[in-house]
């Protein structure tokens, strides 16, 4: 959710139900504080309407989460202040979205503002259910991985065992042999008297 909200994410799956062409652009800055909020319907006869908003207060931690944008002059469809918080508890995350209007703003019919909140609470939901799928196939197959690793790690000392293993019974192998064939082997103790030289008879 914290991703969602921090990179702006609010209108990537806006349901077919909701307002055609919704989407929100943010801008280039590394602080996203500036948007367009666009959907036919907001201008005159129907047609494409903008709103410019600006992020006037943002709160990102692992229990709640929220932005709250304000609209900006220069819009053609409605004044007003938008807020997206994502709470989340024991049964998992909740996503809310408001729209305020001030009394003497422009403003929206009841059916266009619900269907606003509708389409960018469901675009948020969403995108928190895919980007939390996309997290848990990262960690099976890091899992998936770690566990071929270790389990190569083991055959190979395994491998190294036997090898060892099979050395050592080639060896004591050889050695009884050696004795069936010598049947002093291992009896000859030196005396300490070395040999003398001819020359020193």
């Amino acid at each position: 959710a914290i991703d969602i909200l921090e990179l702006r994410q609010l209108t990537e799956f806006v349901p077919p139900s909701g307002p055609k062409g919704l989407r929100y652009v943010t801008s280039d800055d590394e602080d996203k504080q500036h948007g367009v909020l666009a959907a036919r319907g907001f201008g005159d006869l129907g047609l494409y309407g903008t709103v410019f908003f600006r992020v006037t207060k943002e709160t990102l931690s692992d229990s709640e989460s929220s932005i709250t944008l304000c609209t900006l002059k220069g819009g053609n469809a409605f004044d007003g202040q938008l807020r997206i918080s994502c709470l989340r508890s024991d049964d998992g995350i909740t996503v809310q979205t408001h729209l305020v209007v001030p009394r003497k703003g422009r403003k929206l019919s009841a059916a266009k503002a619900r269907s606003i909140t509708d389409g960018i609470t469901s675009s948020v939901v969403e995108s928190i259910r895919k980007r939390s799928a996309q997290i848990l196939a990262r960690r099976s197959q890091s899992s998936r991985f770690k566990g071929s690793g270790h389990n190569k790690a083991a055959e190979r000392r395994r491998s190294r065992f036997l090898k060892e293993k099979e050395i050592e019974e080639m060896a004591a192998d050889r050695r009884r042999r050696w004795q069936r064939q010598n049947p002093d082997a291992g009896r000859y103790r030196p005396s300490g008297v070395r040999q003398q030289s001819p020359n020193n008879c």
